[in-house]
Formats: C-alpha cells, sequence, structure tokens
C-alpha cells in the first residue's frame, strides 16, 4: 500500500482537540497521535469499520465527530468491563 505524505510524518502536531473544533478533518497520522495508536492500527479500525473516515484508501480523513463518537464508545466500553468485573469478584 502506497503511502501518503502525511502518513510518512505523523508527528505533525495537532493542537486542537476533536471536542473543539467543529467539522474538522484528521488524516490518519493525526489520528494516530490523538488516540495514541500506531498509524497502521488506524487504517485498521478503519478497513474493520470501527472507525468511520471519508475520502479513497489513499487520502483517508476522520471527522472529528467520528473520533468523539469513538472515544465515547470506547469509555462506555471500558466502563461495563470494570462493572462485569466488580459483579464477578462479588459474587464469588
Amino acid at each position: 500500500m502506497a503511502r501518503t505524505e502525511e502518513d510518512k510524518n505523523p508527528a505533525q502536531e495537532t493542537t486542537a482537540e476533536p471536542e473543539n473544533v467543529i467539522g474538522a478533518l484528521y488524516n490518519t497520522g493525526q489520528v494516530a497521535q490523538l488516540i495514541g495508536v500506531n498509524v497502521r492500527t488506524v487504517q485498521r479500525m478503519i478497513r474493520n469499520g470501527e472507525l468511520a473516515a471519508v475520502g479513497n484508501k489513499r487520502y483517508l480523513r476522520v471527522h472529528a465527530e467520528e473520533l468523539s463518537r469513538w472515544k465515547e464508545d470506547e469509555l462506555r466500553k471500558a466502563r461495563e468491563r470494570a462493572e462485569q468485573r466488580r459483579h464477578k469478584v462479588h459474587s464469588e
């Protein structure tokens, strides 16, 4: 897969958090930096449908609102797992 310029240099600084920018689009390198994962992980998340993106294979962009939705969903899942662990400990 050909790498785009933005994916070659994911260290481009993104100072605005997605919640503070309306209508912002982030490239895969910026998304990776914001959520603390590798660019390939972001590409895999997009490919698997875990994270929605616009554009074509070479120029993928993630809307700030989508990134916020993903973060909220991940937080909800983490809370559910913690609650399940608490119930499991108390039932033993």
